[in-house]
Formats: C-alpha cells, structure tokens, sequence
C-alpha cells in the first residue's frame, strides 16, 4: 500500500491564519482578498456564496500545493546472482568415436556432447558463459557473455579435430581460467570435459591449479565413456569437486543436471522506495478556482 504524507507541513499552518485574518480582520465595507471583486452590494454579498467558495479553494489549494503532499510506493525488482562458467570442450580426434549414445549409434561421442552443452546453456540464461576447445592446442570459441542464442550456435559449429587430433587439456584449463580472472563474479566457475589423458600441454599442471586457487576457481572434470585419467581426478581433488566420469549419453544429462544443481543461481530482490508528488491536482484547482472568481468579476462589473 502506498504511503501518503505530507512533504512540508508547517506550510499547513497558513490555514488557521487566512482563518483568523479572514475573522478578525474583516472591514466594516466588505472587501475580497482578490480587489476586482469588491464590487457586489452588500444586500447582495449576504447571499453570495459561490465567491467565497471559490475564494477559499484557491487559498486552501494553494496552501496545500505549496506543501507538497506526496506518496512513497515501493517496488520489488529481482536480479539473477548469476555465475561466470566456462565450457572447456575436447575436440581431440577420439571424440569421433561412436556407441556413447546407444540409442543412435551413428552419433560420435561429440555430437552428444553437444546435444548436452546446449540443453545446459539453455537453463542458464541468467549467467555468464564462455566457451574455450581444445584438440593439440586450445582456443576461445566464446569470451564470457548472456548471448546464449549465439553461444549454442557456436557449441553446433564445433567439429572433431578442428584444433588437433591430440589432447591439451592443462592448456585448455589455463586457458578458461584467464577468462575468469578478470571477472568480478563472486563464483567462477569451468567445467572441463575429455576422453582422455594430456598429451600435448606446454603449462605444468601446478601452474593451472594454483591459479585456480589464487583466484577461487572452481573446477568440475567430466570424463567420458570408459576411459581413465588421473590427471582429471587430480583437478578435481584440488577444486574439491566430485570427479565425474560419463558412461553414455543418459549419465552425461545426469552429471550437467547434478553441476546445474549445484551451482544454482539465485534472484536476488532489491526493494526501491520510490516518491510521488501530489501537488498538480491541487494547483490546478486553485488556477480553476482563480478563474473563476476573475470571471465573476468581469460578470459583477458589467451588471
């Protein structure tokens, strides 16, 4: 419910004093505040009623123009606490492999990856992605941004092999942390997928993890199908993160609904108090009521 008050109430007192002074300092031959109007006879002004109606609601208009009486309403606006996340993809030549999808035996163990990502970046619309592929060599497909049409556009775009046929992952992970670094969100977040073991990074796996620490990055590994990486289950000891492995296309839903989860962002609200004069309604009342009594003026002269 709004707030009704008044801005300037010591403004108020003028009333009882246009009150006293209209009592106490009246003249014997009848005079209106406004002299144009003192032309009535006095038989007449003692059946007048309409000038000093008039007369009173510009004063009492005026009056209550001149202390601003005004509302506060507040309004509720929500904003989503949103999150920094960096998709680290492996492109590497053995993400051509099939039979991760046993459904569709024609898909590659990317393409499901794929089908994946995007479901999982149309549920986090309110936070910041970015996309960064890795094969011998890794690269940013995407800097962090809310252009979640765009960013599955670019996750469709990705091909087996496009940067190597061999895998960098420790490159790849330095890489999504220099994403993150600058950033001012209070949760930074990569999660790291591939089939396989390092084979071509030029960082040292410690440098990663404790830029990862420096700048409390979290970091989630996936790894897919049946193959084993010790590397994978180290990063994510060190993030303290589950290490996930995806055994088929179903498990892999399973473990981005666990991570989207996990990392929910939540609305924030923000109540805005917000003021609104009231004072127009009573100064055009007053001008009407003005008028008016200039208009019964001119009448009263011309009679």
């Amino acid at each position: 419910m709004p707030d009704l008050f008044i801005t300037h109430p010591l403004i108020l007192l003028l009333i009882p004093l246009f009150i006293l002074a209209s009592r106490f300092l009246t003249r014997p031959n009848r005079s209106y505040l406004i002299p144009h109007l003192s032309s009535l006879a006095s038989s007449q002004e003692k059946k007048e009623w309409i000038t000093p109606t008039l007369k009173w609601t510009m004063i009492l208009s005026a009056i209550f123009a001149l202390s601003n009486p005004a509302t506060t309403k507040t309004l509720t606006s929500t904003l989503p606490n949103s999150r920094d996340i960096v998709l680290a993809v492996d492109t590497s030549g053995s993400m051509s492999l099939g039979g991760f999808n046993p459904t569709d035996s024609t898909q590659s163990r990317l393409d499901v990856v794929k089908e994946v990502l995007i479901q999982f970046i149309q549920q986090r619309k309110q936070d910041r992605i970015g996309i960064v592929v890795f094969g011998d060599k890794s690269s940013i497909a995407t800097p962090l941004n809310f252009e979640s049409d765009a960013q599955q556009e670019i996750i469709r775009s990705l091909k087996v092999g496009m940067l190597g046929k061999s895998t960098a992952i420790i490159d790849a992970l330095v890489q999504a942390e220099q994403l993150l670094i600058p950033t001012k969100s209070k949760s930074k977040i990569i999660i790291l997928l591939s089939d396989g073991e390092d084979e071509m990074s030029r960082v040292p796996l410690s440098f990663a993890l404790s830029y990862a620490k420096k700048h409390q990055i979290k970091i989630y590994t996936i790894l897919i199908d049946k193959s084993d990486s010790n590397l994978m289950k180290v990063v994510a000891r060190k993030s303290q993160t589950t290490p996930y492995t995806a055994k088929d296309k179903t498990s892999l839903l399973g473990i981005y609904h666990d991570i989207n989860a996990l990392e929910k962002s939540n609305a924030i609200s923000i109540n805005t108090r917000i003021q609104e004069s009231l004072f127009q309604p009573f100064v055009l009342l007053s001008l009407l009521a003005g008028l008016g009594l200039l208009w019964r003026g001119y009448r009263q002269g011309l009679s």
